[in-house]
């Protein structure tokens, strides 16, 4: 019932509907992340200003980034907004959180997969999930079906948290299999 209410007012008034709903999800991936990926080295006052740090800047990032693959510039610009932020927390505020304003850091988790414990396995796939997803919800948008869940930007808000989820049951998975790998080995 719920979510036919909600998804029914995302689709009805989008600009209406998705200002609570990112703002709700920013705030539960925000407060997650800093209980999370606590670090023994840094403050927790610190962390929070590297997350907030890490989500102004990625979604000014992500905002050009997403007008540049082809976004309304002036019509829907505040939509493009949300979904830059609605990404930005999704990926750049917890590598924010966790490995603070360090790019090198950021390169070598993302790129090279270098991955040194638990917490930078679930910001690698988290990321990547949520960045896939993102893209790969703008593939329905040019279809011509007229459905008012291909209104700018619902399909890739829905790639977004559907990929940072599935990120996040691969970081599991990963993680299950490794630990029986490691506690079957010890065993012979």
């Amino acid at each position: 019932m719920a979510m036919a209410w909600f998804g029914l007012h995302l689709e009805d008034d989008v600009l209406r509907g998705l200002v609570p709903v990112v703002a709700a999800i920013v705030g539960t991936l925000l407060a997650s992340d800093l209980y999370l990926l606590r670090s023994k080295d840094q403050v927790t006052l610190k962390q929070f200003a590297h997350g907030i740090l890490g989500l102004l800047l990625g979604t000014a990032v992500f905002h050009v980034t997403i007008v540049l693959f082809g976004a309304p510039v002036v019509e829907l610009w505040m939509q493009t907004l949300l979904l830059a932020v609605l990404i930005s927390s999704c990926t750049t505020m917890p590598l924010a959180i966790y490995l603070g304003c360090a790019p090198r850091k950021w390169l070598d988790l993302l790129l090279e997969l270098r991955m040194g414990d638990t917490q930078e396995l679930y910001l690698a796939c988290s990321t990547i999930g949520a960045m896939l997803g993102a893209y790969i919800g703008a593939l329905p948008i040019p279809l011509d079906w007229d459905r008012p869940w291909q209104q700018w930007p619902l399909t890739c808000l829905y790639g977004t948290l559907f990929g940072h989820a599935v990120g996040i049951l691969v970081r599991f998975v990963i993680g299950a299999t490794t630990s029986f790998a490691a506690k079957s080995t010890k065993k012979d």
